[in-house]
């Protein structure tokens, strides 16, 4: 059986399919606008190879004014089994 490589990421590049990775997953989007000034976001990538989950990104931007946003994000890399939590 071809397997994606532990270290690849699986996803499509709608724009240029050439980039893609394909392999056998399913990944899903969520973004929620909850406010004017929040937005919340949901990446999970499934990997059908494995079964199980092969990377999840939770994350959330709050737009203080026009010039000044913060952001956080939390990232699980199943392959890595680890977690990456980046803020700014």
């Amino acid at each position: 059986m071809n397997r994606t490589p532990d270290w690849l990421s699986s996803r499509f590049n709608e724009s240029r399919p050439e980039y893609s990775f394909l392999g056998n997953f399913l990944t899903t989007d969520v973004a929620w606008q909850v406010t004017d000034a929040v937005g919340l976001i949901l990446n999970q990538v499934f990997s059908f190879e494995d079964n199980q989950q092969a990377r999840t990104i939770a994350g959330g931007v709050i737009q203080h004014t026009p010039e000044f946003s913060t952001f956080g994000q939390v990232r699980y890399v199943n392959a890595l089994n680890s977690t990456y939590v980046d803020a700014g």
